[in-house]
């Protein structure tokens, strides 16, 4: 018999669609069935609806339950974490690399269970606080911790600004990034080296940022990329941004 990681085992269409876009994103391998099926026996975990849960005959100590509103990072977390058979982890971290680029991963016990790469340092503290909320109601004893590269002051200093606007709730760690960044390894490859590597506890805010031209060329070219050169930062655009009386997110989003 076929043994599949995941059965999208419910009649719901919509659930059906996102659950396959999801798993399809993971790289799982899955099958569609009906929650009474046999077939969702052949998989190492179910999701399905709450109600749905009677009928699952096969799994059901190892189904994902969820309701109409749909969260794909707490049903990637908890499908990732059974298959790892991660049930009650002792330890979870968040690492993230910032940069023009900001890749984030998720370890339990060490295993990077779930990553993703966002364009912001708003989106980026955003899926910080989102994930620990995930992981707090998931795996209350569990201790969590967010450790963040410092290898861009620039980009650490505006992600540190918009995590603390989060109203997170965490130990911070600062982590040295030497050696987590190898030639050919991406953004979410650093980001789970540096969740596994012990830093230093960052306390109070973050630091100023000096009018640096390095740092206002770089953000000048963040914009550029970030709008396919569809806008243009200025020197006083990107002072604001340094002075934190602006932010890169509310520049990307004036019309």
């Amino acid at each position: 018999m076929v043994i599949h990681d995941v059965a999208i085992a419910t009649r719901d269409s919509k659930l059906r669609y996102l659950c396959i876009s999801l798993m399809e994103k993971l790289g799982l391998d899955f099958v569609v069935c009906a929650p009474n099926e046999s077939t969702c026996g052949s998989a190492k975990c179910t999701i399905a609806l709450n109600e749905e849960a009677t009928e699952l005959e096969h799994h059901n100590n190892r189904a994902v339950l969820i309701d109409d509103d749909f969260d794909a990072d707490r049903v990637g977390i908890s499908v990732m974490s059974m298959l790892y058979d991660l049930n009650n982890p002792t330890f979870t971290s968040i690492g993230v690399d910032p940069g023009m680029r900001y890749g984030l991963a998720l370890l339990l016990d060490g295993l990077m269970v779930y990553s993703s790469i966002c364009p912001s340092p708003r989106k980026a503290a955003a899926i910080t606080s989102h994930w620990s909320r995930i992981v707090s109601q998931l795996f209350p004893t569990a201790e969590l911790v967010v450790r963040i590269g410092t290898g861009s002051r620039l980009y650490l200093t505006l992600y540190l600004r918009e995590l603390e606007n989060t109203g997170i709730e965490r130990i911070v760690e600062l982590v040295d990034e030497h050696h987590t960044t190898l030639r050919g390894e991406s953004d979410i490859s650093s980001a789970a080296l540096i969740a596994g590597r012990r830093g230093t506890i960052f306390h109070g805010s973050p630091l100023p940022l000096d009018y640096k031209t390095g740092y206002i060329r770089s953000l000048k070219k963040y914009i550029r990329r970030a709008t396919d050169d569809t806008k243009k930062l200025s020197t006083e655009n990107a002072k604001d941004i340094l002075s934190g009386s602006s932010s890169i997110d509310s520049f990307l989003e004036s019309p």
